[in-house]
Parts: C-alpha cells; structure tokens; sequence
C-alpha cells in the first residue's frame, strides 16, 4: 500500500494543526520533518520504529536522521 503525496501532506497539516504547530511546506516536492527533543527522551527508539512502520506500510526507503555534535 502506497500513499499519495496529497495524502500524506494532508495527514501532515491534520497533525500539526491539532498541535498547534506551524505547517511544514514542501521543499522541491519532499516533505519535511523536524524533531526535536531533549537527551534521553527515548527519540532513537521512536525514529527506529517510526523507520520500519513507514518502509513496512507505505515502501519508504530513504530516512535521514541529523544529531547534534554535542548533547544539548
């Protein structure tokens, strides 16, 4: 099962909405996501699981994960 790019924006924005969040655009097509959160709140553990949910169910492949140099 694949989802469709409107789909998934629209899914997106439904999230940020309800979170009070600002919406997250495109860039050159791709959506965009950033997460952060404070050392040892358990973010490698939801990246994993998030990772092999979205290959399992949609065929995501491709995953870039950016740490900080040093703990904030």
């Amino acid at each position: 099962m694949r989802i469709d790019r409107n789909t998934l924006v629209e899914n997106m924005h439904t999230v940020q909405k309800r979170n009070l969040l600002s919406f997250t655009e495109l860039e050159d097509g791709v959506p965009q996501f950033c997460i952060e959160l404070e050392t040892g709140t358990g973010k490698t553990c939801v990246y994993t699981k998030t990772i092999f949910e979205l290959h399992r169910k949609y065929g995501f492949t491709r995953f870039i994960i950016i740490v900080p140099s040093v703990a904030i």
